[in-house]
């Protein structure tokens, strides 16, 4: 899995609608802890054992954050402001492509 591949051990996932509540659920009870999801709609989403911040939140650090909506680019910008530069900022696309052998 590209998760373990890439020694990504700990995420967080930024967009918890279909596609990121999907991946919250595939990866939960794998080897891939996913410590929180990020959303600009926090208040209005419950994710079963899940927390859920916000960009103005305090964002502990993880290994990765994997982006689902498509506006990868501008949200990539906001999370390296927010965490630094040294977390890596994945886009499911280029995951799901991995996984798939594209």
């Amino acid at each position: 899995m590209y998760f373990e591949d890439n020694d990504l051990y700990n995420i967080a996932i930024y967009g918890l609608g279909a596609l990121g509540i999907h991946l919250y659920e595939e990866l939960r009870e794998g080897k891939v802890s996913i410590e929180y999801g990020i959303d600009q709609n926090a208040s209005g989403i419950k994710v079963d054992g899940l927390d859920i911040k916000t960009l103005e939140d305090r964002l502990p650090r993880v290994d990765a954050v994997v982006v689902t909506p498509i506006a990868f680019y501008e949200i990539e910008k906001k999370i390296q402001k927010k965490m630094g530069k040294e977390v890596a900022i994945l886009f499911i696309e280029d995951v799901v492509d991995y996984c798939f052998g594209k």
